[in-house]
C-alpha cells in the first residue's frame, strides 16, 4: 500500500481544478449585440463583463485611475469607485462588498456578473440557447 500512495498524491494534484475558468459568450445592451466575449482568466464561479463597453453603451462616463488601479463611473448624481483585485467599490462614497474582485486582462477591465446587481445598474437576462448576455435598463 505505501508504494501506491506516490501515485494517488500525483493523481489528486492532476485532478484539482487549476482556480482558472475560461468565458465565452455574446455580450449584448438593450439587445443590441456588442460581439463576444473571450475570457481566460479569473475565479470558477465568477462571470467576467468588459467594464468600458457595456456601461458606456448604457451611458455611463467610464474612466480609469492608472495610479491607483481603480475604474471610475459616472452616471447622473451616482458615482463609484472599483479598484481592481479589491473585493469591494464604492458608491458615492459607500463601501459595498463583493464575493469576486474587479480584474484586468488584455488592457480592459473585468467585473463580476454580480456587480451590476450590487449596484443596482441594469437587469441582466442570460439565454442559455444563444449563450449571451443581455443587459437591460429599459
Amino acid at each position: 500500500m505505501k508504494s501506491l500512495l506516490p501515485v494517488i498524491m500525483l493523481a489528486m494534484l492532476f485532478c484539482m481544478p487549476s482556480g482558472a475558468m475560461a468565458a465565452d459568450y455574446d455580450l449584448l445592451v438593450n439587445g443590441a449585440g456588442l460581439g463576444t466575449v473571450t475570457f481566460s482568466g479569473g475565479d470558477p464561479g465568477q462571470v467576467p463583463v468588459p467594464v468600458r463597453p457595456v456601461l458606456e453603451a448604457l451611458g455611463w462616463q467610464v474612466g480609469f485611475d492608472n495610479q491607483s488601479k481603480t475604474v471610475l463611473l459616472g452616471r447622473g448624481t451616482v458615482f463609484i469607485k472599483l479598484p481592481l483585485h479589491q473585493r469591494r467599490f464604492e458608491i458615492n462614497g459607500r463601501a459595498t462588498a463583493m464575493r469576486f474582485p474587479a480584474v484586468a486582462e488584455n488592457n480592459k477591465s473585468y467585473v463580476p456578473l454580480a456587480f451590476f446587481q450590487r449596484a443596482a445598474i441594469c437587469r441582466v437576462n442570460w439565454d442559455g440557447q444563444s449563450q449571451a448576455l443581455d443587459f437591460n435598463d429599459k
